[in-house]
């Protein structure tokens, strides 16, 4: 066991290994109470434990790796998915001789077993790199500006779990599979001064005490922000339980991934940023649930399968794309025009779509989609509402706007419009079971 008593000082930078704790086999476990972690954790095979009360992980390099000196690279600014798609080495997994510094990869053995910040603290501008893990849990201002790497292809049981801000502007590049992220708050505001003074330096200067350098997005909770000593609460920037402008990525299966808040930060960010979907999940088997309790204001998926998507107010600027089988998007108020909706390939169907109020995204289905249900119906007539075998049940409450399109090119079963078919808007399948237009029909329902 060791205890960093008043803090692990930072590590420094340049191509020498930096200061910190390092062991040839394992680090059994590390301890920080009221005391910040800013420099090296590093083990050759595998680190028990990591628990910090009333501290934060302030520019810390955690990882297995396989020698120390691999922990040089940290000084350099990467994404583990980076490295991971490196074209320097031949398929067959022999070095380009013209890159002999390509033989330097990230491949740990061993795994970080838990990870727990607590209290005050959180995790600001740090970077994990393990081979697995089991448990990353803050319960503090959460996971800011920071890299989790877990690059084994096995890792089933592992959990992310922050509560305050959330997570925000990180990485979760999981190789494997994940258990699930939560994201704890219902949207409190929250007053940044409640968090220790380790990371609200720029209350009282511009440098970071420790290394000298000037305070910046990855070392100060007010720069990463845009708060002060003097505004430190703002509305819909210090909020608890926002998921924000996060890449999670993965070859395999994703359990859950629940929020209060799930948005890209563009109309927050203190620098821009150029992505057009800064918010984004790549799941290469499967998605089990995405839940926002509010609402879901940014996001793109592309994964295999996904079983549930569901917001309690709106979905917008939403892309969701999958290889296979879409189960249920349940939305409490609005599904926004700048959402689409797509279930590719011989599996790709869609169960069920329910808006409580409108939609107006496009819906695609390479085989059927089972049931649609909403307020109303619009949109925009490039995109629309295709399924390429049926549709077998659509519900529109209210009115079928303008504009709208929707083509089952082998049959609809159910067609139910409680309001108004406008003009403009088309309707259209090979064939129609049951049809009830409790309004009137100014607009097209053709068999085609």
């Amino acid at each position: 066991v060791v205890n960093v008593g008043e803090g692990l000082a930072y590590g420094g930078t340049g191509d020498v290994v930096g200061g910190g704790i390092y062991a040839t086999e394992s680090i059994g476990q590390v301890a920080a109470f009221n005391a910040d972690i800013r420099g090296y954790i590093i083990a050759n095979e595998f680190i028990e434990n990591i628990y910090v009360k009333d501290g934060s992980l302030v520019g810390a390099r955690v990882g297995t790796l396989t020698t120390f000196a691999e922990s040089v690279f940290y000084n350099n600014v990467f994404q583990p998915s980076d490295i991971e798609e490196d074209a320097s080495t031949a398929d067959d997994g022999e070095v380009d001789p013209n890159n002999p510094d390509a033989a330097f990869t990230f491949t740990p053995h061993y795994s970080l077993k838990n990870l727990s910040v607590s209290g005050n603290g959180g995790i600001l501008g740090s970077q994990i790199i393990v081979g697995d893990f089991q448990n990353i849990a803050v319960d503090g201002f959460g996971i800011l500006q920071s890299t989790i790497s877990a690059l084994s292809q096995f890792n089933p049981s592992g959990r992310v779990t922050t509560t305050g801000l959330g997570l925000r502007d990180s990485t979760l590049d999981i190789g494997g599979s994940l258990s699930g992220v939560y994201v704890k708050g219902m949207g409190e505001l929250l007053d940044v001064r409640r968090y220790n003074a380790g990371v609200r330096q720029a209350e009282r200067s511009r440098y970071d005490a420790q290394s000298g350098r000037w305070l910046d997005l990855t070392t100060d909770l007010h720069r990463f922000l845009g708060t002060s000593r003097g505004t430190s609460k703002v509305s819909g920037v210090t909020n608890a339980g926002i998921l924000e402008d996060t890449v999670i990525t993965g070859v395999g299966n994703l359990g859950s991934v629940e929020a209060y808040l799930i948005r890209d930060g563009v109309e927050n960010d203190i620098q821009p940023n150029l992505v057009p979907f800064p918010m984004r999940i790549f799941m290469g088997t499967s998605t089990g649930k995405i839940k926002a309790t509010n609402a879901i204001l940014g996001l793109k998926l592309v994964t295999g399968r996904v079983d549930l998507v569901t917001a309690g107010g709106n979905m917008q600027n939403t892309q969701i794309d999958a290889t296979g089988r879409i189960g249920d998007i349940v939305v409490g108020r609005n599904i926004r025009g700048t959402t689409s909706i797509s279930a590719k390939g011989p599996q790709g169907s869609i169960n069920r779509i329910y808006a409580r109020g409108s939609m107006y995204g496009g819906i695609e289905s390479a085989v059927s989609i089972n049931s649609i249900e909403v307020g109303t119906l619009g949109g925009d007539p490039a995109k629309g509402i295709r399924a390429l075998n049926r549709i077998e049940s659509l519900r529109v409450g209210g009115d079928v706007v303008t504009g709208t399109y929707v083509r089952a090119a082998k049959g609809m079963g159910t067609l139910f419009v409680g309001g108004n078919i406008q003009s403009g808007s088309k309707i259209s399948a090979r064939s129609f079971g049951a049809t009830t237009i409790l309004g009137t029909n100014n607009g097209q329902v053709v068999i085609e």
